[in-house]
């Protein structure tokens, strides 16, 4: 509020420039017009070429992860910041069998590493409550589960529309796994051994000691991931 608009403007690209233009696309050389993008959505849709088309897609995918990835332990949802409902579709919330992280695919390969931090300290926090989601779930009394659907407060227990979900998509328990993955990226790209002693690898074995705990033997000693059933037994 004290400061002029000409000024906040001026931070604001200062900011934002810093982390856009450290790539740029070049597809090669275009035969496509230069038209409003409406215009060259249709066009494209069409088969005709429009390589600036595809360029500008892709900043915008940067774009978006630049202006919605900002804060700490709270990564991009499947809203963004562009949510303008009391209750949005899906709450805003992450679905961690794809969509959150979909939004990071780009975050190190696209040269925006610190867009991805918001997302290490989201699966720090709800490897804290998968702890004991692992532990009142599954009985595993080692390492961190986290199911299909979370939120800004690391929800990390099964839901399912109040247990009448399909269990096609409300069983599913590999949240933790698949969001180490991210863990393991964010190294690659960064080489940062501070990180991957510190944080990364601490949750990832967490994540990898719940799959070991979850499996069991059945009747051919084979491990499986889901129990065998009881045994009738005369009483």
């Amino acid at each position: 509020m004290t400061k002029p608009y000409a000024t906040l403007k001026k931070e604001h690209l200062a900011d934002y420039h810093h982390f856009f233009n450290r790539v740029k696309l070049d597809l090669g050389k275009t035969e496509a017009p230069d038209l409003p993008t409406d215009e060259r959505l249709k066009r494209y849709a069409e088969g005709k070429e429009d390589k600036n088309l595809e360029i500008l897609y892709f900043q915008y995918g940067r774009y978006l992860l630049i202006s919605s990835s900002r804060t700490p332990g709270v990564p991009a949802n499947l809203q963004g910041i562009w949510n303008p409902y009391l209750r949005p579709p899906w709450s805003s919330n992450y679905t961690t069998n794809i969509n959150v992280e979909e939004n990071y695919w780009l975050a190190e390969n696209t040269n925006l590493s610190e867009m991805h931090v918001p997302m290490m300290g989201f699966i720090k926090n709800i490897a804290t409550t998968g702890t004991a989601t692992a532990k009142t779930f599954f009985g595993v009394q080692n390492g961190w589960a986290a199911c299909h659907n979370s939120d800004i407060w690391a929800m990390s227990n099964p839901v399912g529309d109040f247990g009448s979900g399909d269990p096609n998509w409300a069983n599913w328990y590999m949240g933790g796994t698949w969001l180490s993955t991210h863990l393991w990226e964010h190294f690659v790209f960064t080489q940062d051994k501070k990180f991957l002693k510190e944080e990364g690898y601490p949750l990832m074995k967490g994540a990898v000691q719940f799959c070991i705990e979850w499996l069991v033997a059945d009747k051919n000693g084979k491990l499986i991931t889901s129990p065998p059933p009881l045994q009738k037994q005369n009483i």
